[in-house]
């Protein structure tokens, strides 16, 4: 029997994405230095002042990138090494799911998108996870929801939960869809390619499952099957079961967390220069 970390079957060297990875930093890196140059040789008679802020706009875009890049290439060694297991938390999930909604505004001005939540009438509900993948997982799902959509679109998220408390986390769009077609290619035309590959991953690796399907009404549904505390202890009995955090840890994780989404959501075309709060 393998470990608990060993890498999936979709996990191999092979399918690392070497290639992706290279072009999205060098893109990066080539957006900040052209910027720097420009800003050290524009003489002090002729600087102009929106043109000196867009060129440090550009720099912050690009860094941000290049951070999620990097963010996504360690994350990816560390489950190719088989060095990533699981680090189990409680963690309140319609919190962390309002706090990630929390720029629904920006995105309605910067996209035309509209966001919205539903947790199913709950307020509190606590799972049994690893606070990390479990962030990384609702990040690139809302990315690529919203990365789909055109302008006048819709991305949803909702929460079903069972009455053995296990529950259904749910991404959904109308937009371009899962197939290949030109659309679906310009509008994710960037990024290491790594991101879903790591959202199954992390998946696996808690007992979850992550199923991408394509309503007939279009878009894309991508749905996480979570287990409740009584499964994960069944299916992992040497899962300890931890107490929910302190106040003062939660304001630290919210900030973390705000931080992080704000970094996803300035990768996004026409989101790069909002401000989220």
């Amino acid at each position: 029997m393998s470990k608990p970390n060993t890498p999936s079957k979709d996990m191999t060297w092979e399918n690392f994405p070497r290639d992706r990875f290279a072009e999205e930093c060098f893109r990066a890196l080539s957006s900040i230095k052209l910027n720097c140059e420009y800003l050290r040789h524009l003489p002090e008679s002729g600087r102009d002042q929106a043109q000196n802020a867009e060129a440090l706009e550009d720099i912050a875009v690009s860094s941000a990138r290049l951070e999620r890049s990097l963010r996504e290439m360690m994350a990816m060694l560390a489950c190719l090494q088989g060095d990533f297991s699981p680090a189990w938390e409680q963690v309140e999930l319609c919190g962390l799911l309002r706090s990630l909604c929390a720029g629904q505004a920006q995105i309605l001005e910067g996209l035309g998108v509209r966001l919205e939540l539903d947790c199913g009438g709950v307020e509190d509900f606590y799972v049994q996870a690893d606070r990390e993948c479990l962030l990384q997982i609702c990040l690139h799902l809302l990315s690529n929801a919203l990365r789909a959509c055109a302008q006048g679109g819709h991305v949803s998220i909702s929460l079903s939960v069972t009455p053995e408390e296990s529950c259904t986390l749910c991404f959904a769009d109308d937009g371009c869809g899962i197939q290949q077609s030109p659309d679906n290619y310009s509008r994710f035309l960037g990024g290491s390619g790594a991101g879903l590959t790591l959202c199954r991953e992390y998946c696996r690796l808690m007992g979850w499952q992550l199923e991408l399907d394509s309503p007939s009404s279009g878009g894309t549904r991508a749905s996480v099957q979570i287990l409740s505390q009584a499964e994960l202890r069944r299916n992992n009995p040497e899962v300890a079961l931890c107490e929910p955090d302190s106040p003062w840890e939660r304001m630290r994780q919210e900030s973390q967390l705000r931080y992080r989404l704000a970094l996803e959501l300035h990768c996004i075309p026409g989101l790069e220069t909002v401000e989220f709060k």
